[in-house]
């Protein structure tokens, strides 16, 4: 994996970074590497800037032969906008590929994306309790509070970095979990017997 900068289209002064992976690196240790950078520079330009939170959100590659996934992530100030002074944060590869096969309905693609989509999360997390992540969150927090949301295919959920569970999802992502039934209690933990198959 290596990091690459990208000039944003419209500012040309402006850097995003992006973390390239190839198709034999795991994903666990891409996580840990995309925190660390996201992290260290929040904590480096923290005083210069009005970021009050982190989102993170995941463009999956569905069809074969379309553009290469990737994860987004970036620091907002406080009208949820862009935060000042930073670019975002992309990490790319076909471990965000989730090809739909032919001839599966609608309902079965969406509810098929969000355990995918939480599957993904769920690795996120588990990157961000090894010792460098964990330092740097603190180191982070002690500047100011970041909330940390991540989108699923309706909203967007409290990641609860350090935690076993996730906040509570989109309404209507727990109902589509649920088949339109009751909304699953723990969707992290329902997904525990899956997540090894991401690594």
């Amino acid at each position: 994996m290596r990091w690459t900068d990208e000039p944003d289209q419209k500012d040309k002064s402006l850097l995003h970074h992006a973390l390239m992976l190839d198709h034999s690196d795991p994903l666990l240790p891409a996580y840990v590497e995309y925190w660390k950078r996201i992290l260290s520079d929040g904590c480096r330009d923290a005083s210069g800037s009005d970021w009050m939170s982190l989102s993170i959100d995941i463009y999956d590659r569905q069809v074969e032969g379309d553009e290469l996934g990737y994860m987004h992530a970036m620091f907002r100030n406080g009208q949820k906008k862009s935060a000042r002074g930073f670019g975002h944060f992309f990490l790319r590869g076909d471990a965000f590929d989730c090809i739909h096969p032919d001839g599966e309905d609608n309902e079965d693609l969406n509810r098929t994306e969000i355990r995918w989509l939480l599957q993904q999360y769920s690795v996120l997390k588990e990157a961000a309790v090894t010792t460098e992540v964990r330092l740097l969150l603190e180191r982070i927090i002690a500047i100011r509070p970041l909330p940390i949301t991540a989108a699923t295919s309706y909203g967007w959920f409290d990641l609860q970095l350090g935690q076993d569970t996730f906040g509570p999802l989109p309404s209507e992502d727990e109902a589509m979990l649920a088949g339109n039934d009751r909304p699953p209690v723990n969707p992290l933990l329902d997904l525990e017997g899956e997540i090894m198959a991401v690594h």
